[in-house]
């Protein structure tokens, strides 16, 4: 009992002190504690936060190791304590530009709040070869009085004290993978290892809460790559999560910007008689832009020119509904493709198919007599003798 007053009363002096800013009298309150008991958990986990404050990961980290050590159980609040220590050393890695260790320190952060059917894969793969974050300390040595103490996590003897709760299989641990594997990404991102980023991001960006941030990071990679399509798909995502998001509108308007000059390209190979190398830069401006409607309007007529009726008719629907549904220069050039893809369709046997098309051309415009001849021949074709005659 009187061993258990001293104990309260110095964390009582600890709390004091820290809530004073007295860090350093703070610590030397909870080092006196633990030299009392040392084998309590929750006064290790308390250091390692006042250490956290003054910057010391090292210390930090060995406190927190040994407080995980501690726990007979896995102990899901210990556990995110101490991944998140081992993310702030990896971010002081990541200033110093260590990028090694920094991935190292991250992919070991992100695998503590994993659920334990996961971790346990992935540590016993992840770990070989690699001297882990959390054990780089000073001397080899852990300034909590033990080496390597991490490695036997679950299985110390006396933690009677200290109980503990399984980790959950995800929850509130969310939250910290999301910020573990953002981190490692942003390594990743400064080592040049653009798939590696990409496959953290995409990871990120598959959540049910992902943030603009991801998006737009994933975003700028894939622009990087020549992903295109994809890229402008998740600028707009980061948007919708986040209509303000600077750098995402600033690579929105980046994008709309190149689109212009893909377009101003096109237009140059067009007027040479270069109509594949004008359709494929117009690919890359409706990739970028794919808000446009006048870009798939031109690229339908580049698609009519090198004969893909059929891929002109996709573009000019695609340019009308992007309208609302106005576009009178796309709405009457769509009437004639139908009826180009039509013909198209009949030379390649495809009866029904060309029937199909004309007959969207004649709701469009009843008015043209070659709609209606070329329909009366389909007509025929089919055994259909009233419709013919129509």
């Amino acid at each position: 009992a009187i061993l258990e007053g001293k104990v309260v009363n110095l964390l009582k002096a600890f709390e004091v002190a820290r809530a004073a800013g007295e860090l350093g009298e703070a610590i030397s309150h909870i080092s006196a504690a633990i030299f009392l008991k040392p084998r309590d958990a929750y006064l290790y986990a308390e250091r390692a936060d006042a250490y956290l404050e003054i910057c010391d990961f090292s210390t930090a980290l060995a406190n927190m190791q040994k407080a995980v050590a501690l726990t007979e159980r896995r102990d899901a609040a210990l556990l995110r304590k101490l991944a998140y220590t081992i993310d702030a050393r990896g971010l002081t890695m990541l200033d110093e530009g260590d990028y090694a260790s920094a991935i190292t320190a991250f992919s070991e952060a992100l695998e503590l709040v994993q659920p334990p059917a996961k971790l346990e894969a992935s540590s016993s793969a992840g770990q070989a070869g690699r001297e882990p974050a959390w054990g780089r300390v000073k001397g080899g040595k852990t300034d909590a009085g033990d080496t390597g103490a991490f490695a036997n996590v679950g299985n110390t003897p006396d933690a009677e004290e200290v109980g503990g709760a399984e980790l959950p299989d995800g929850g509130e641990l969310g939250s910290a993978a999301q910020d573990f594997r953002l981190h490692r990404a942003l390594v990743y991102i400064e080592m040049g290892a653009t798939p590696s980023a990409v496959q953290d991001l995409h990871t990120l960006t598959q959540a049910a809460d992902a943030t603009a941030d991801s998006f737009f990071l994933l975003a700028r990679m894939q622009l990087k790559s020549g992903a295109l399509y994809e890229s402008a798909a998740n600028v707009q995502k980061a948007l919708v999560v986040d209509p303000s998001h600077v750098q995402a509108r600033q690579l929105r308007a980046l994008m709309a910007r190149s689109a212009k000059v893909y377009e101003e390209e096109a237009t140059r190979l067009m007027l040479l008689g270069h109509a594949p190398r004008a359709l494929s830069n117009l690919d890359s401006a409706v990739a970028l832009n794919t808000s446009d409607p006048q870009l798939y309007k031109r690229r339908a007529i580049a698609h009519r020119l090198l004969n893909d009726a059929q891929s002109a008719c996709v573009d000019l629907e695609a340019a009308v509904r992007l309208s609302g549904g106005v576009f009178p220069e796309a709405e009457k050039l769509l009437t004639v493709v139908y009826n180009d893809a039509a013909l198209a369709e009949v030379a390649a046997g495809r009866l029904q198919a060309g029937m199909g098309l004309l007959q969207r051309a004649l709701a469009r415009d009843g008015t043209q007599p070659r709609y209606f001849a070329n329909r009366g021949d389909i007509a025929h074709r089919l055994g259909d003798a009233k419709l013919a005659l129509d």
